[in-house]
């Protein structure tokens, strides 16, 4: 069962340390449902998540155990957004995702959902996830973060949820400080 919390922002408890593993050679498509949008270009290199760089290609397990690419959603555009179980503000963003991601899906837009902490503040598991995506009616990627991503956008007190929008070129976009679904769209019209 998800606890409903109500807040402007909930501020993070890093148990996860930040930084990433960055693999070498030729990208190699994950197998899983969710599909691909373009292969991303062998001259592609991730710079981090500031606005104006190109995102990185991190590797999730999402919440059917499978396997997901942030680069196999290249040639579309992402709303990546950054969530925990404990957020109330997290829980009233997914109450829209999946409206957001259906509004816009016809214009190869992605909505995934990167989580780091459950309820209790642990690296959710499969189980977890699965709830999530039940409780919220989505059904689009809902990522464990067990590799601290998040900590390299949730910085410096900056509460959760966090929002980037990254373009077709795998280039973020916007750094979305004040989520709402009015700015989340506001943020995919810019990227499109």
């Amino acid at each position: 069962m998800l606890l409903l919390l109500s807040a402007v922002a909930c501020v993070p408890v890093l148990t996860s340390p930040p930084g990433s593993v960055e693999e070498e050679g030729d990208w190699v498509a994950p197998e899983n449902s969710w599909g691909i949008c373009e292969e991303p270009p062998a001259s592609l290199e991730g710079e981090g998540l500031a606005v104006g760089e190109v995102a990185p290609d991190f590797r999730m397990i999402d919440q059917y155990g499978a396997e997901v690419s942030l680069w196999q959603f290249h040639g579309c555009t992402v709303v990546l957004d950054f969530s925990t179980g404990w957020c109330g503000p997290c829980q009233q963003l997914a109450e829209e995702a999946q409206a957001i991601a259906d509004e816009y899906r016809d214009d190869g837009v992605r909505y995934l959902t990167v989580m780091p902490q459950d309820v209790e503040g642990d690296i959710p598991d499969q189980d977890f996830l699965a709830e999530w995506g039940e409780s919220f009616e989505l059904a689009e990627p809902i990522l464990q973060d067990a590799e601290g991503y998040t900590y390299q956008v949730v910085t410096g007190g900056r509460g959760f949820p966090a929002v980037l929008v990254i373009d077709a070129d795998s280039v973020v976009t916007e750094d979305i400080l004040e989520v709402s679904d009015a700015g989340i769209r506001a943020a995919i019209e810019t990227a499109l």
